[in-house]
């Protein structure tokens, strides 16, 4: 009786650790609060044009879009797309990315 009471204890603590690694590993690795507020942004300077522009020319400001290790100008909302939610075209970036007619 004394063995199940400490394998129970074992598995809860196992499945503990197992949940918080798999909840805390990725900031930004999928969709994130923080990313989400970023891309909306940038959408947004792409609907006051009426979604006209190139994702390829909106810049991102203060965000590493294209994964570089630099904040620049070939940070694009294009790049953001595309490193973070596997878009692979402008046309994808704009009517998935950011909700485009």
């Amino acid at each position: 009786m004394e063995f199940w009471k400490y394998f129970i204890i074992v598995v809860i603590l196992l499945i503990g650790i197992f949940c918080t690694i798999l909840f805390y590993q990725k900031p930004y690795e999928e969709s994130s609060p923080e990313l989400d507020l970023i891309k909306n942004r940038v959408c947004g300077n792409l609907w006051k044009n009426d979604c006209k522009n190139s994702t390829y020319s909106i810049l991102i400001e203060d965000f590493d879009a294209n994964r570089d290790g630099e904040i620049n100008n070939d940070d694009t909302l294009f790049e953001l797309c595309k490193n973070y939610y596997g878009l692979k075209t402008d046309a994808d970036c704009k009517k998935i990315g950011c909700g485009c007619p």
